[in-house]
């Protein structure tokens, strides 16, 4: 997985975005956060959108089948 994202033209989470997710994150009410990331995320190019949604429940699923994380 990491050759897939370091061989990426651009990154999967476009740039002007990076720093929105992060300020999104950092909102304590868990509602309010939800609702932060949402709009951060609407804002995807489609296909970044469609490969970030994937990547997330791939790692989702390593993690609930106890998938070891490697160096």
């Amino acid at each position: 997985m990491k050759s897939f994202f370091s061989e990426l033209p651009e990154p999967l989470v476009p740039y002007a975005m990076q720093v929105e997710l992060v300020e999104a994150h950092k909102i304590n009410d868990r509602e309010q956060k939800l609702h932060a990331l949402k709009d951060v995320l609407k804002k995807f190019p489609k296909e970044n959108y469609e490969v970030f949604k994937y990547v997330i429940a791939h790692l989702n699923k390593c993690v609930g089948l106890g998938v070891p994380w490697g160096g």
